[in-house]
């Protein structure tokens, strides 16, 4: 852990004058892996990247010749689980008779049962939008339908469950009773005291409208306190945009703190789904203004240049997304982040869960962030967080005995 610690440095993100490493030499050779995952993957790469779609276990070979030994079933499964199904169910409506008819009708029909619940969720966030402005509490929408709309265009085009949302922490308390009020019922139901020691490291809490079965996640932290991703500073806030969706605008981030916070995301989570990394892609693809020195400057300013070179590294080997001059020649000499990459390609597909995996995600988080601090925040944070659920735990099993003697 020690070595993890203290292993990789600035020095490490910067290319050195006159050192070059090819890329391809860090290339990992991979188990062969399902054909219904290398499928997946071809229909993707055609979607955002059709030159890519040769790369890896497919090169050479034709979507045909990928679908021979297919388990169906497995496949929309592995679509499904990976929050990718509506990106699949467009590619072979482009491409009819590719797709077993009973397979495709199943598409379909969560296609459309997406698509009806994000038209839901899309209405209930305009509208909150609408509340949170008449209240004078800034409000800012994370990921669900405004993300679907800035990178796809179309809402039914990505999976999302609930809604996200970001608050200022100085307004926290004000957006909470807002949300009382409008019918959410607050799930967690902790006292005071919990609220204020899980506020000091936590980034959201949950609510529901029973109503409506709408859930939502109001954040006051992009990410959780160790994992030290500070990005919702005073400038942040005043660098809003807006953007129409449904007709009516609403705040968004600009694509540079975008990618930055969908780099930052994904990261957190060890790039598990495929939907995390289409993102990216799409992100990419919707964008080819972005300014990469404005990027550059941000990501280094939080200390997140690694997270930010791991998900276009990511989306490049997975998808063909292209790689900005300054990532591919930071990656040229970051090593680590190179091996990274190749750990989260190599567990894609491999059904191992990354939170439970408690011996994995240590080493991951230790390599993944470039500044000794925020590696050794990490890992108090980690040990707080434990406790703090020990505590919580504690607490509510000690209440529960009381009430059941009373």
């Amino acid at each position: 852990m020690v070595q993890d610690l203290i292993s990789s440095s600035k020095s490490d993100l910067t290319p050195a004058e006159g050192s070059i490493v090819s890329l391809a030499k860090a290339t990992v050779h991979l188990p062969p892996e399902p054909p219904e995952a290398a499928l997946l993957l071809y229909v993707l790469r055609q979607q955002f990247s059709p030159a890519a779609s040769t790369i890896g276990a497919s090169r050479g070979t034709s979507q045909r010749e990928l679908s021979e030994g297919v388990d169906w079933n497995a496949f929309n499964r592995l679509a499904v689980a990976h929050r990718v199904a509506p990106l699949v169910y467009r590619y072979f409506q482009g491409h009819p008779g590719e797709l077993p008819a009973e397979v495709l009708a199943q598409l379909r029909q969560q296609i459309r049962a997406t698509g009806f619940r994000n038209l839901v969720l899309t209405r209930e966030l305009v509208r909150l939008a609408g509340v949170f402005a008449d209240a004078g509490i800034d409000f800012l929408p994370l990921k669900g339908p405004l993300l679907a709309h800035q990178l796809y265009g179309d809402v039914s085009q990505r999976q999302f469950g609930d809604l996200d949302i970001l608050v200022r922490p100085c307004q926290l308390g004000e957006a909470r009773e807002l949300l009382t009020r409008e019918g959410y019922r607050y799930q967690d139901g902790w006292d005071s005291w919990r609220q204020r020691a899980y506020e000091r490291f936590g980034h959201h809490y949950g609510y529901y409208h029973p109503l409506k079965s709408v859930q939502v996640e109001m954040h006051w932290r992009v990410l959780p306190q160790n994992v030290r991703f500070a990005i919702e500073v005073p400038e942040f806030w005043a660098r809003l945009e807006r953007c129409a969706i449904a007709g009516v605008p609403v705040p968004c981030t600009p694509a540079e703190d975008l990618l930055l916070m969908l780099t930052a995301h994904g990261s957190r989570h060890h790039w598990e789904r495929l939907n995390w990394i289409c993102d990216i892609a799409a992100l990419l693809e919707a964008r080819p203004d972005l300014d990469w020195q404005v990027v550059e400057q941000r990501a280094r300013r939080l200390g997140a240049v690694r997270m930010l070179d791991l998900g276009l590294l990511v989306a490049h080997d997975v998808l063909g997304a292209p790689l900005p001059a300054g990532a591919a020649g930071r990656l040229e000499v970051d090593r680590m982040t190179r091996e990274l990459g190749a750990d989260v390609r190599a567990m894609l597909f491999a059904g191992i869960n990354f939170e439970a995996a408690v011996g994995i995600r240590w080493r991951y988080f230790l390599r993944l962030r470039e500044r000794l601090p925020h590696r050794l925040s990490y890992v108090v944070g980690q040990t707080v967080n434990s406790l703090f659920w020990r505590v919580i735990s504690w607490g509510s099993r000690d209440e529960a005995d009381r009430s059941s003697i009373a």
